[in-house]
């Protein structure tokens, strides 16, 4: 908010003189009180070391230290020679000051002062010049990140990255590049007063990306081909060369911005979720709708609406078959449980959906859109109960007190279903293991797990894992069927089901009645 001045009316009398005559006098006190200090730099806040050499007028011998700190007219320093005594006002000729192997200033200057030990330090002043502190600046923050590291960084691309994955990345660019030059060149010689309306020209994007996607999607998969025999620093190599080409390019699209950029500190929040949920694309102009557009082709992408049509009828199978408490874990924006409350008969008992999400904007969401839904619906108002539980899976598993560990025994007692979409897709093998074992001991008997997992596809994981760094942990039929290997007391039974676009497989573990 702008700051709000008070108008002439408003404006206070000006000071009588007895008043300036005192605001005068606390002037003069002040500046009396205070002397300039110039800028000064500490050598500790620098990423190169700064070095000193100088001759003391009248004797042979190089005489160097290194620098403390430095201001623009003079600097301390220590020597290497600490037995070097001289005369304060002694000059020093030769007088060079070394950034690194670099000289960033050479002349003449005078000692002003030497202490003693243990924390012996000689003050010089320049007297030739002025020290360009801005200079230094920029020097350290170009030897931080300077052109030369990243030239090296180049030049290892070039030598550890083949000519074929080179180019198929610039294929890939190129084929960006191609489209988004189209629709610039469209939108600005097709402006008129007849220009169509939104949804039009989203039907004609639509129409676009139908004959562009599949080329877009085949380059894709040849670089996920291609990326399978890189090594460790091959790897980091192309993620570096990926990211350079193609992000400006996938930049614009809101899908692909809100992943790169992490806004919530991961890139699959609840709402890039809403985004895969969106019919009509985003964006202002025709290509950040067109890479809207075809941000939903990836296999994955629809891999994200098609598991929640998944869940939705395990939690219908699960309420038809008398559940009365059903857990969501890292809950999102529970989609799944508003087309259930949407589209399913209402029950004959008594349920209570518990969201569980570690982000407070997510629950917010959920919580309003699923009681939305619920005073549309059928189901019985007073019978049917949402819950949002703000936790993590560290919490879950290692409350930092008592009431957190209440908290989350509290959430899973009596549930008769715990299901999960895209959590397990971020754990590694132990950890997904120990979280299975944990919700499974809190299952009623009968209550069933249902966990998801991305499965990998050859024409969407080469994209995100080098150009959106969106790192998943892709996991098999078998992978996750090891998970439920420790389950205590044995399960009942242990299978996985798959969504329509077979990329996302669920563990279905369910706990003896006895």
């Amino acid at each position: 908010m702008p700051p709000v001045f008070p108008s002439d009316s408003s404006q206070p009398p000006p000071p009588s003189r007895s008043e300036a005559s005192a605001v005068h006098s606390d002037l003069q006190g002040a500046i009396a009180r205070h002397r300039y200090r110039p800028e000064r730099i500490h050598s500790e806040s620098l990423n190169l070391p700064l070095k000193c050499s100088f001759v003391v007028d009248g004797e042979p011998n190089v005489r160097t230290g290194r620098v403390l700190d430095l201001s623009p007219t003079g600097f301390a320093l220590r020597l290497e020679d600490e037995e070097f005594q001289a005369a304060q006002g002694a000059i020093l000729t030769s007088l060079s000051l070394k950034h690194g192997e670099t000289v960033f200033f050479s002349g003449v200057g005078r000692i002003v002062y030497q202490t003693a030990e243990p924390n012996s330090r000689i003050g010089i002043r320049v007297l030739s010049g002025l020290l360009d502190l801005q200079q230094l600046g920029l020097r350290d923050a170009m030897a931080k990140d300077g052109l030369d590291k990243r030239l090296k960084t180049v030049q290892l691309q070039f030598e550890r990255l083949s000519p074929a994955w080179r180019a198929a990345v610039g294929d890939l660019a190129n084929l960006l590049l191609t489209a988004r030059s189209f629709l610039q060149d469209l939108e600005t010689t097709k402006a008129s007063a007849n220009t169509p309306t939104t949804s039009v020209k989203d039907e004609i994007l639509r129409d676009l990306a139908r004959g562009w996607s599949p080329l877009h999607l085949q380059k894709i998969t040849e670089l996920t081909s291609l990326s399978h025999a890189l090594d460790e620093e091959q790897m980091e190599l192309g993620r570096i060369y990926a990211e350079q080409q193609l992000v400006p390019l996938y930049y614009p699209g809101s899908l692909y911005r809100r992943a790169i950029t992490k806004p919530r500190g991961y890139a699959g929040d609840y709402k890039i979720m809403l985004i895969y949920n969106q019919h009509e694309p985003n964006g202002d102009t025709l290509y950040e709708r067109f890479l809207d557009i075809v941000g939903k082709k990836h296999t994955l992408s629809r891999t994200v609406v098609a598991r929640q049509k998944t869940a939705a009828d395990e939690i219908r199978r699960a309420v038809g078959s008398g559940a009365n408490k059903i857990v969501s874990l890292a809950s999102g924006p529970a989609i799944e449980i508003g087309w259930v409350l949407r589209e399913a008969e209402p029950p004959d008992q008594e349920v209570t959906f518990v969201l569980i999400d570690q982000d407070e904007g997510a629950l917010a969401y959920s919580y309003d859109a699923l009681h939305r839904e619920l005073l549309a619906s059928k189901w019985d108002t007073a019978r049917t109960h949402i819950e949002g539980i703000h936790l993590s899976v560290k919490q879950l598993l290692k409350p930092s007190d008592a009431q957190e560990e209440q908290i989350g025994r509290q959430a899973l007692a009596g549930a008769d279903m715990v299901y999960s979409m895209g959590l397990f897709d971020y754990l590694p093998s132990l950890v997904a293991q120990r979280l299975l074992m944990f919700l499974y001991r809190h299952l009623e008997p009968g209550g069933t797990l249902f966990v998801g997992n991305l499965d990998s596809e050859p024409n969407t994981t080469w994209l995100m894992d080098f150009v959106l760094a969106w790192h998943l942990v892709w996991r098999t039929e078998s992978d996750l069927l090891r998970l439920s290997d420790e389950l205590e007391p044995r399960p009942e039974s242990a299978s996985v089901k798959k969504d329509s676009t077979q990329r996302c497989l669920f563990l279905r573990v369910v706990r003896p009645s006895g």
